[in-house]
């Protein structure tokens, strides 16, 4: 069960950040920096397959780094840029996997690490905009 009083914290955190830069601004301030400075973010976490009809399984740890920028917009709006690099690990060593075991069918497979940018616009109203690349 969750703590109520970090739910409640939370909650507080939010309420004032859209009270200071607005619901718009606060989204940017949590993602990333108001003022046009790149936010850095490292992820990991685990690669689960299933067969239909039956439970999850682990294949693989994963791992990566994304870099995000915000500029703001003369119309209200911000125009973001995101730039992401992501490896999936051996489960054993915890180095970049260059083969692993699918545990699915036992066959040997070649992972395939990612680098990804996106951009897209938020609109003064919060509609977002996905760039056409």
């Amino acid at each position: 069960m969750a703590d109520p009083t970090q739910a409640a914290a939370s909650h507080d955190a939010l309420s004032v950040l859209t009270e200071k830069y607005g619901l718009l601004g606060a989204y940017v301030k949590m993602r990333g920096d108001l003022t046009g400075n790149p936010a850095l973010y490292y992820y990991q976490g685990n690669l689960l397959i299933a067969a239909q009809g039956k439970p999850p399984v682990h294949v693989m740890p994963a791992a990566g780094v994304t870099i995000m920028r915000y500029a703001r917009r003369t119309d209200g709006g911000w125009d973001s840029r995101m730039e992401e690099a992501g490896y999936y690990l051996d489960p054993t060593t915890g180095a970049v996997a260059l083969h692993i075991l699918n545990p699915l069918t036992g066959q040997r497979i070649q992972p395939k690490h990612y680098r990804s940018s996106q951009a897209f616009t938020l609109t003064p109203s919060g509609e977002m905009l996905i760039a056409q690349t």
